[in-house]
């Protein structure tokens, strides 16, 4: 997950952050962001699996939109992050396998 933290700690602008509080807010935002997106049926992204750049898109997006407070542009960044979850849940390449398909 580490990979990942860095692209959204970035697209932040808080490459080089030290500061642990800032850095545990984003984390929580991409596990709650990943969690989001698998209720939508998308496989969420990990580091060893770089997955679909739409996903790994998608949890900028709701970072970005939740990020701290008092952000002017949440709702964009928001109405963003539901239009790609809307396009990843009908992609079947970014669909979690459901329990019919799963053979064993």
């Amino acid at each position: 997950m580490a990979q990942l933290i860095n692209e959204v700690m970035n697209a932040l602008m808080l490459q080089g952050e030290t500061d642990t509080g800032l850095i545990g807010e984003v984390e929580s935002l991409v596990q709650a962001a990943k969690a989001e997106l698998r209720t939508a049926g998308v496989t969420a992204p990990t580091d060893t699996d770089p997955s679909d750049f739409l996903v790994r898109q998608a949890v900028i997006f709701y970072t970005k939109a939740n990020f701290g407070m008092d952000n002017p542009d949440a709702k964009l960044f928001d109405a963003r992050f539901e239009r790609l979850k809307q396009i990843l849940a009908a992609d079947d390449q970014t669909k979690e396998p459901t329990v019919e398909e799963v053979t064993i």
